[in-house]
């Protein structure tokens, strides 16, 4: 049975025993150093945010979305609530199982997509610096304040100014074997689905925002979102109403995407939500704060229970003052990161077309170079970013 595919949830789990160097061209071609901060005064803030894409993936045998989707929206359950414990098969790593090599195409087809429908503007991909997900500045992020981890992170120049930060988890797809989970349960408990989306839990989000002088493009998944002015009836007729294959041209391999059009481009950025469950009173901010910050998901719902009895859930939002103090610690874990941002990018202008990969072991961040001619997105993608 599927269920709910939190990607980035998963990633505290035990890693996977797999080589991150499987592939790689042999040999370090540098290692990074921990970046030191100098001349970071002010707090660093996303700015100028811009939504510009969102998608569901559907449960296909060929890789299909729905654009723009919808994130299933939060439903103010009584308490107590008790749920059964978590079972069957977890997606990891959505993007990756679904879309092998090119797990950013999606994010750039619903982009496009929507600009298509003039839901939104055309988008700018040259002026862009870097695209990436939420989960990979977060390894970024924990290697930079000192954490020891294992991650490979791989890079490609598009056009002639935009690092691509990609990859693929070790593992995509896994059976639920850990002790006393009740998180997937817990969400689909305790928030519905919009009309004609009732099986396309994983909802993707994409925003664009600056971050101090990094123009950034990051997709992330989002749980939830709050009720809003034109939240969708539940008793609504609506359904997806148009189906298509987006690129005329087919890929090095034929593999691309399949969109459907259905959902709501009207999800504010204000009410979007992150859930969290926790089995005891502690709560890592250290782990969820810089997740609600690099996607700057507003809200963030932990939901306390005993044995898969849920009693009662404390909320939290951005910029509240009980947040202060949280909000604070983490400002020299975000300001190492721009840096970290900044050199990255200087060493993928730096090689060029000859792909790099950054590897993380222990605390040991390589660069590895990637063998000629392998590429995260098709041709016709790539030529957006040609100015």
């Amino acid at each position: 049975m599927a269920t709910r595919p939190p990607t980035e949830r998963s990633g505290s789990r035990k890693n996977r025993k797999r080589d991150p160097t499987s592939g790689l061209l042999k040999g370090v071609v540098e290692t990074i150093a921990p970046p030191i901060l100098e001349g970071y005064e002010k707090d660093i803030v996303p700015e100028d945010l811009t939504y510009i894409g969102s998608y569901n993936w559907v449960d296909s045998p060929n890789p299909t979305i729905t654009v723009p989707g919808s994130p299933r929206i939060w439903a103010e359950r009584q308490m107590p609530m008790t749920v059964p414990i978590d079972s069957g098969k977890n997606f990891i790593d959505q993007n990756g199982h679904r879309m092998k090599k090119f797990t950013l195409l999606p994010l750039i087809r619903a982009v496009q997509d929507l600009t298509g429908q003039g839901v939104t503007e055309r988008f700018d991909w040259p002026s862009v610096d870097i695209v990436t997900d939420r989960g990979r500045l977060r390894k970024l992020l924990a290697w930079a304040v000192g954490s020891s981890d294992q991650w490979r992170i791989d890079t490609q120049l598009a056009g002639a100014n935009t690092v691509l930060l990609s990859g693929r988890a070790p593992v995509t797809k896994e059976t639920i074997g850990w002790s006393n989970s009740y998180g997937f349960n817990y969400e689909d408990a305790s928030t519905y689905p919009i009309p004609g989306l009732e099986n396309e839990p994983s909802h993707h989000r994409i925003i664009a925002y600056d971050f101090d002088g990094l123009r950034m493009v990051v997709r992330c998944e989002v749980d939830a979102c709050l009720p809003y002015d034109a939240t969708p009836s539940r008793s609504s007729s609506h359904r997806p109403t148009t189906s298509w294959n987006v690129a005329k041209k087919k890929t090095s391999n034929s593999l691309d995407v399949k969109i459907i059009r259905a959902g709501s481009s009207k999800v504010p950025q204000s009410h979007l939500l992150e859930l969290k469950t926790h089995g005891s009173m502690s709560m890592k901010w250290s782990k969820t704060y810089p997740q609600l910050y690099l996607s700057q998901t507003p809200h963030v719902h932990h939901a306390f229970h005993r044995n898969g009895t849920f009693t009662h859930v404390e909320k939290y939002s951005l910029g509240q003052s009980n947040l202060a103090e949280v909000a604070e610690g983490a400002q020299e874990g975000f300001k190492k990161l721009r840096k970290l941002l900044g050199y990255i990018k200087s060493l993928v202008l730096k090689h060029g077309a000859a792909r790099i990969s950054l590897v993380c072991q222990g605390k040991t961040l390589s660069v590895y170079r990637i063998p000629q001619g392998e590429s995260c997105l098709p041709e016709d993608a790539l030529a957006l970013f040609v100015a």
